[in-house]
């Protein structure tokens, strides 16, 4: 069944959340920097040193593999995943400190949750379903059991991971989803794996390589490219640093 986009859509990036607690991309570096376990990293830590782009690094070592030692980029994928799980947990902890009070937030939000308003994100923390209750366009295998919208629910906070669909399993899917409010995780979320068991987290330089090799983040890719292509639309961007060439 074809989804059919409103005329008014949100996208927001690490900006956004910034406004909560979360680290934009200097801070991630710092983050990752000052990480213990990268004491055992040497290359790794002369890598960092002598540049401060992040997702620069990422794909230096992931994409370009840049001749570390086996152990070195293990220790990077920890490091790196130890960061992501830590947005998520100081989002949570400062949401509640804001000088905007957060029913005002939820006001505005819900503008983009009601009546086909979507909300495309390239965040991949949980603020918004541990907040808001909003739940992605994905496979009912991928949801989270328990009440949405509640901080303390066990699943949402656990550890569990959550496969993403094959492509066969993705066709299924798209014969399957109704009208319906969108919120669309362009990069992927914090503990989404691939079908074969792998990292989903869309990071580096080369973003539309890893889209392309997965599945149900194409498809996102195009329902993007579809909504915001429609006509007499309006698009609302907030903490996005158009450093992105896929999305300009």
């Amino acid at each position: 069944m074809p989804i059919t986009f409103g005329n008014v859509l949100l996208l927001t990036g690490a900006g956004f959340t910034a406004n909560f607690g979360g680290f934009l991309s200097r801070e991630m570096w710092s983050w990752i920097f000052n990480n213990p376990k990268l004491n055992d990293a040497g290359q790794l830590k002369q890598k960092l040193r002598k540049k401060f782009d992040f997702e620069e690094i990422y794909s230096d070592v992931f994409d370009e593999r840049s001749g570390l030692p086996d152990h070195e980029v293990q220790i990077f994928k920890e490091v790196v995943n130890e960061a992501y799980i830590s947005i998520d947990n100081v989002i949570q902890s400062g949401w509640d400190s804001l000088p905007l009070h957060p029913s005002d937030v939820r006001r505005f939000l819900d503008r983009f949750s009601t009546s086909s308003n979507a909300c495309f994100t390239l965040n991949q923390d949980m603020a918004m379903e541990k907040r808001f209750g909003w739940r992605p366009l994905v496979p009912h295998s991928m949801n989270y059991a328990g009440n949405w919208g509640d901080v303390s629910n066990t699943d949402l906070n656990s550890n569990t991971t959550k496969q993403l669909p094959n492509a066969e399993d993705l066709e299924t899917f798209k014969t399957q989803v109704g009208s319906a409010n969108y919120y669309i995780k362009l990069h992927g979320s914090l503990r989404w794996v691939n079908s074969d068991g792998g990292d989903s987290k869309v990071i580096g330089i080369n973003k539309m390589n890893t889209i392309t090799r997965i599945p149900l983040l194409n498809w996102y890719f195009e329902l993007f490219q579809q909504a915001i292509s429609a006509g007499n639309v309006k698009l609302i961007i907030i903490g996005y640093g158009f450093r992105d060439l896929h999305i300009n």
